[in-house]
Order: structure tokens, then sequence, then C-alpha cells
């Protein structure tokens, strides 16, 4: 064998040596790399057998409503305290009857302030300016969720009032006191006639003084008057301005009281529509403010004057009316 052929085997032989040395590094860097070579996921604690994610705490248990305690101006409140502006905007379209109290209560501590004995202090300065400030804000508040201006108004007519307005506002609240003393006490027709009087000096300064609430309240008592004594065309025009500014300010009690005069005075006359419609105007009312017990029986009035009125119309006519027709406004609840 010449050296050129034994140089050749023996780069054979070496290359099959390196070949057989390096097989078993070879294979177990293909182990390393074939995932079926790893470990056996069948092997240890199966995934399943966790925690349950449904056990624990029940997503739809939410803590109660704080404020399902509260009702009317308490609700109000209590919202405004908490800085819950939102709910408060919601709660003042949903109980828009219960609104007049709660804003007016900080017209009302304004002027007991303004009415204090002369030097005002600084201290009762600064409380008038903060009640006058927190009314408006409500106020302003109350017509931007109802859509209406009026409560502003209303705010800021009474607490710019100068000390010989406020003097007239007393003499308001003094002549009101007067015909409602009358009136209690009246025993006769021209007894009550006579507290119209006052009634209508009251009126009189109420509307100089932009005093909506007063003017309703007012225009609500002089109806009744009116209507007592006989005088049902200019009661039902004094009753027509109590709901109507009533309304505006949502002034529950003149509405109220408006209408069930309304009702009255319209059987009185005959006007079977206007009466229906003072009936369903309350029944509409006490279901605006939730109040199930007088909307039930309001309706059952509803139910009963039309048998009434049909009855009437085609001559069986009924010695009495259906009782009760009109709920008595202390039956309202809130």
């Amino acid at each position: 064998m010449s050296s050129g052929e034994d140089r050749s085997m023996l780069r054979t032989l070496l290359a099959v040596g390196l070949a057989l040395l390096m097989g078993p590094l070879a294979a177990a860097q293909v182990a390393e790399q074939d995932p079926r070579y790893g470990d056996d996921p069948r092997v240890g604690q199966d995934p399943r057998l966790g925690d349950d994610p449904r056990v624990g705490e029940d997503p739809r248990d939410v803590p109660p409503d704080p404020y399902t305690v509260y009702e009317g101006t308490e609700l109000f409140e209590a919202l405004y305290n908490a800085g819950e502006t939102g709910r408060l905007k919601i709660a003042m379209r949903e109980n828009a009857w219960d609104l007049l109290p709660w804003i007016d209560s900080y017209c009302d501590r304004w002027l007991k302030l303004a009415e204090r004995p002369e030097p005002i202090s600084q201290t009762d300065l600064d409380l008038m300016q903060k009640a006058a400030a927190k009314g408006l804000e409500l106020a302003r508040m109350a017509d931007a969720s109802l859509g209406d201006t009026r409560f502003g108004f209303y705010v800021d007519n009474i607490t710019s009032w100068n000390d010989e307005q406020r003097a007239q506002f007393k003499q308001e609240q003094k002549s009101f006191e007067m015909g409602m003393k009358i009136w209690r006490s009246a025993g006769t027709p021209a007894d009550a006639h006579a507290a119209l009087t006052p009634m209508n000096q009251a009126l009189s300064h109420a509307r100089m003084l932009g005093d909506t609430w007063g003017e309703a309240s007012t225009y609500a008592m002089i109806g009744r008057i009116q209507i007592s004594t006989g005088q049902l065309t200019e009661g039902r025009r004094s009753i027509d301005h109590a709901i109507r500014v009533g309304r505006q300010i949502r002034d529950m009690d003149a509405v109220w009281d408006g209408l069930a005069i309304t009702y009255q005075a319209s059987v009185e006359l005959g006007s079977w529509e206007a009466a229906r419609e003072a009936l369903k105007d309350q029944y509409m009312i006490s279901l605006e403010v939730g109040d199930e017990d007088t909307t039930e029986k309001l309706m059952s009035a509803l139910v009963e004057y039309d048998q009434y009125v049909e009855d009437l119309l085609r001559g069986s006519y009924r010695l009495e009316q259906p009782d009760p027709l009109v709920i008595p406004q202390e039956e309202l609840d809130g």
C-alpha cells in the first residue's frame, strides 16, 4: 500500500471514529429539542383540581343603598352632604314636589338672621351670606334638573330684599294670619266674607314682593272663602290662579287644595268635565309622588264619578254623589 493510500485510509478511520464518538452527544441535543422527550404532562397535579373560581364573594352581592332610609328633604340633604351630585339631580326630578320647602328653608334662615337687631355682627353677616349662597346653589341645581328657572329667581329675589321689603313681608304674613283667624271663627257667610279683606291685602303684598309661594297660598285661600260664600265664578277664577302659580314652584298644598275646591265648585255648577279633570289631576299627582293608597282611592273615585255622571245624564239621578270623590289633603302621604 502506498503512502498516499495509507493517509487516505487513516482519514477514513478518524472520520468513522469521530462519528462514533459524537453519536451520543448529538442524540442528547436532539432529545433536548424534541418536546416529546420532556416531562410527561400527565404526571403531577391535574390543573383542573385547583381552587374553584366560583367560590368566594358573589359579585351580585352589593352593599345596601344607605339613602333608602331617607325621603323628601332629608334625602336631598343627605345626598348633598355626601357630594352625590348626580344622584341628587335625579332625586330632584323624581321628587320635585318636595323641593320648595327644602330650598325655602335657606331663605327662611337668611330672613331670620336679617331681622336680628342692629348692628348685625360679622358672624351673622357671614351666616346670611352662606345661607343665601347655598339656597341659590340648590335652586339653580333644581332648575337645571327640571329645565326651569323659577327656583333660582325665587331665592335670588327673597335674599335681596331690603329693610322695607322685609317689613312688607311681615305685613303680608300678619294679614294672612288675620284672614285665617276670621275664616276659622266665622259662623255665617257674611262673617266668612269679612276674611277676604285681610286676605286680599296679603295677596297684594305677595305680588309686589314677588313672593310666589305666598301668592299661590293666598289665592287658594281666597278661592275657598269665595266659594263658601256663594261666589262660585270668582272662586273658580282665584283657584285657577292658585293652581297655575303653585305648579310653577311645585307648591303641593296650593295645587292639591285648589284641585279639591275646583272639583266641589264644578259639581255645584254642573261642570262635569271640569270636575273630572280636577279628580284626574289629583290622581296624576298621587301617582307622581308614589302615594299608592291615595292613588287607589282616587282611581275608585274616578270610576264612581264616571258612573254617577252617566246615571245623571241618563236620567237615573241618584240623590247622593259617590263617596268619597275628593281625597282630603291630610290623607296625601308626603
